[in-house]
């Protein structure tokens, strides 16, 4: 029990600690083997991982059944966080009886990350081939739709123009045919021409045309806004970090996932335009954009569903702060669960309900920000008021970037 790496202990019935060796005594900051007699894993380890390790060994003695290699989370009181392969087993005395529990847990830390780093490979090999796929269609829809577009715009113009040239010419009608009447009784071949005028409303028509011809024309041209939007969003981009203009990046995408965001939630930008351009991978930044975004909206329809024909908001904002761009996107929903803070950003874990989310979005956007882009992602959040997601990003590609300091409030992934 001296030298072995994996941390033994035994326990009484009470989950008390009656003996532990030493590599679980340096794990926990204990001074010796000693100091942790008589204390239990409520003293020693966070209230969640404290809980499931009772009962776990409850379930141990009542059964008789061991627990043979369980992968689990543990993280001490101080915060910090280890992943282990533990077997736990029940003690018995000569008479059969159960007495306690002894177990051994294996650090697998290293081997977890490996796993983690390699379904994030797979995560981003799937969505750099779904962005490839979705950069052909919307090139392919985009010359589709704009010939026809274009073609429908142009006409909308010239019938525009050719009815204001034409307005001077039907508001002097009513004019006109009120002269030849006052001269007298029509011709039947003029009264046959100005029989139609008594079914049709002329001054509404002169009104209201151009304004619906002018509706027409914005909506051709939102068509077209749109289809570049989303060209432009799932252009996959190259390997390379090249200047991009981050606020119409932005912009393309909250046109590109307006749908998701729209029935919920009102949305506001503030976005500098003094900011320059950043080194970017800017298919990868969309996505990341999406995802912080799509999470928004699912916060916020959380809350908004307690509370019919209300809707929250969405807050995008883009500023310069000392040697980074940075990117806030804020939202009004219910906050991030305290049980939740310290897995936000590991694969496959989501508090979402089924179908609704993959626990892949934010890990993603943590690769793509710290590791692709030398960047940081962080949190701040507020049960039941919301949260925000900031993203900071160098003015200048290269490994050499400076690290943020995050405050005690926030949480944060940083090189």
């Amino acid at each position: 029990m001296a030298t072995a790496p994996a941390h033994i202990y035994f326990k009484d019935c009470s989950g008390r600690f009656i003996q532990v060796n030493q590599a679980f005594a340096t794990y926990i900051g204990a001074d010796s083997p000693d100091a942790v007699i008589g204390q239990t894993d409520h003293d020693l380890f966070n209230a969640a991982s404290a809980d499931q390790s009772l009962a776990d060994e409850e379930a141990v003695m009542s059964t008789g059944q061991p627990l043979i290699s369980k992968i689990e989370r543990s993280t001490r009181r101080d915060g910090a966080s280890h992943w282990f392969s533990t077997s736990k087993m029940p003690v018995l005395n000569n008479a059969g009886e159960v007495t306690g529990t002894f177990g051994f847990s294996l650090d697998v830390t290293t081997q977890k990350q490996s796993d983690e780093d390699r379904a994030l490979l797979q995560i981003q090999l799937s969505q750099a081939h779904k962005l490839e796929s979705i950069g052909m269609l919307a090139a392919g829809i985009s010359h589709e739709i704009n010939t026809p577009s274009q073609f429908v715009s142009d006409n909308l113009t010239y019938v525009a123009k050719g009815f204001a040239k034409l307005a001077p010419v039907l508001a002097a009608y009513p004019q006109v045919l009120a002269a030849l009447q006052a001269a007298g009784p029509l011709d039947p071949e003029i009264a046959a021409l100005t029989a139609p005028l008594a079914n049709v409303k002329l001054d509404h028509l002169r009104n209201e045309l151009p304004s619906a011809l002018n509706d027409a024309r914005n909506g051709i041209g939102r068509i077209t806004q749109i289809v570049r939007a989303m060209k432009n969003f799932s252009h996959p981009g190259g390997e390379k970090l090249i200047p991009s203009d981050l606020n119409q990046a932005i912009e393309n995408t909250l046109i590109v996932c307006r749908n998701t965001w729209k029935y919920v939630a009102e949305l506001k930008t503030h976005l500098d335009p003094e900011l320059p351009l950043i080194p970017c991978l800017l298919g990868d930044f969309n996505q990341v954009i999406v995802n912080l975004v799509v999470n928004a909206s699912h916060a916020i329809s959380d809350v908004v569903a307690t509370r019919p024909g209300t809707k929250g908001v969405i807050t995008v904002s883009s500023h310069l702060a000392d040697s980074w761009a940075e990117v806030r996107v804020t939202d009004t929903g219910s906050g991030i669960p305290e049980s939740a803070l310290a897995h936000i950003f590991t694969p496959f874990f989501t508090t979402k309900p089924m179908g609704k989310g993959t626990g892949q979005g934010l890990a993603l956007s943590r690769a793509v920000i710290v590791e692709r882009h030398r960047g940081t992602i962080h949190f701040e959040t507020q049960t039941g008021l919301g949260t925000t997601f900031v993203i900071r990003l160098p003015l200048v590609a290269g490994d050499s970037v400076p690290i943020l300091t995050t405050p005690v409030t926030t949480h944060s992934c940083t090189p």
